[in-house]
């Protein structure tokens, strides 16, 4: 909100008193790399970030796992910025697709308390999908808790009634 001059100033203070406060941790080696119209965070640089390391675990089918257990919410979650957002919606569909697979894995390993959890968390993130939903009930019927897979199937269509006018699809009745 600020013009492009105030705006550059201010950066360069930032950037300014940023690389000075790290520099006494690190020599010779930059935390921040600012070349002309560009910065970005030197990945060489000794720190461990959360969301890379959330996205190389992610990109190694053997590391599903650890990248699930990464995941800590929504990037930035209390911030509201419209350079946030795209990127919140990026790491969360990543995250969404890890359970997606975590879920297809525990089931084909007949693991449906494994299942139950991954399954939960995809509910978690995204309280509207029916999807998430089913892998809950199925998950809860194969423990032997039909009971549970009822009432979620219940508390799931009364706050699609309440909330959005709507009803659960075919498939999530049936």
């Amino acid at each position: 909100d600020e013009p492009q001059e105030n705006a550059r100033a201010n950066l360069r203070r930032h950037l300014y008193r940023l690389t000075h406060a790290l520099s006494a941790a690190i020599e010779r080696q930059p935390w921040v790399l600012a070349r002309g119209a560009t910065i970005a965070w030197n990945e060489d640089a000794p720190a461990w970030i959360d969301v890379l390391a959330f996205e190389r675990a992610a990109q190694d089918s053997a590391r599903l796992d650890e990248a699930i257990g990464i995941y800590g919410g929504d990037f930035l979650a209390p911030f509201e910025d419209e350079w946030i957002e795209p990127q919140r919606e990026r790491l969360r569909a990543a995250y969404v697709e890890l359970l997606r697979l975590s879920v297809r894995r525990a089931r084909t390993a007949g693991s449906m308390q494994e299942l139950l959890d991954y399954a939960s968390r995809a509910l978690k993130v995204d309280p509207w999908s029916e999807e998430a939903l089913r892998w809950v009930m199925t998950a809860r019927y194969e423990l032997g808790d039909r009971g549970g897979a009822i009432a979620e199937f219940e508390g799931f269509s009364a706050r699609l009634r309440a909330d959005l006018g709507t009803v659960p699809s075919v498939e999530t009745n049936a």
